[in-house]
């Protein structure tokens, strides 16, 4: 076998290793399309995207989601995005699970899912006219140990030696290296894993994840530009 037939194997391999893991990874968590496609569909892919701290991931997942507008259709409000997404919350079979705020980005919503214990149990993505609702990729489906599709491997103690408080220091850190003039804002505990927002002159700019196990940071690069911010069940309870 030449060294070019070798080259081409090996390629090959691994990206097709790649396509199985994204697309066992979305099947995991499962996936809920309209128009945009259905399980199989491009909208169900993951990049590996995961850096440990002081790396920098450069957009590989960055677009990936967003879609073209359907001729005519108006964008969702964040009120409907959260119906929505309550609406398909029973197929967890998991009693309990609300919806804890929706982020209005430009390329889309972003969505936290709570348990019972008012911490994160999941993200959830829904682009902004209401086709699909989609598991988040990065950190929701490679971190998360309870709902994820690889979390669970890294699960070494029932308690994360990374403290949410050592993870915003982690959080600071990285941004103080690779975003001045960027701060840690909000935080939320998911399994696995804790979501942070990154803000810009006290407004929300983006978020990023860091490993409750590990301390990798893995900025989110997929969202675009904040629009605005709903606290959607816990206006309602």
């Amino acid at each position: 076998m030449t060294r070019r037939r070798r080259t081409i194997l090996i390629t090959l391999g691994i990206t097709l290793g790649a396509a199985a893991l994204a697309g066992g990874a979305a099947g995991a968590m499962g996936w809920w399309g309209g128009t945009a496609g259905g399980p199989g569909s491009p909208y169900g892919m993951m990049g590996p995207g995961m850096m440990g701290y002081g790396g920098m991931d450069h957009g590989m997942m960055g677009g990936w989601w967003s879609q073209p507008p359907v001729p005519g259709a108006t964008p969702l409000s964040a009120e409907q995005v959260a119906e929505r997404v309550r609406a398909i919350l029973p197929r967890w079979g998991e009693p309990g699970l609300r919806v804890g705020h929706v982020m209005e980005f430009d390329n889309g919503f972003y969505v936290v899912v709570e348990g019972t214990d008012g911490k994160g149990a999941f993200e959830l993505l829904v682009d902004r006219y209401g086709t699909w609702v989609h598991p988040e990729p990065g950190p929701n489906m490679m971190w998360n140990t309870r709902y994820g599709h690889m979390g669970a491997w890294q699960r070494t103690s029932d308690t994360p030696p990374v403290s949410a408080q050592e993870a915003l220091r982690q959080a600071q850190g990285y941004l103080e290296r690779w975003m001045p003039g960027t701060t840690v804002g909000e935080l939320t505990e998911f399994p696995g894993y804790y979501t942070i927002d990154v803000t810009t002159g006290g407004r929300p700019s983006g978020m990023l994840s860091v490993n409750s196990y590990t301390g990798q940071v893995w900025y989110h690069t997929w969202h675009g530009a904040f629009l605005s911010e709903t606290e959607a069940d816990r206006d309602h309870s």
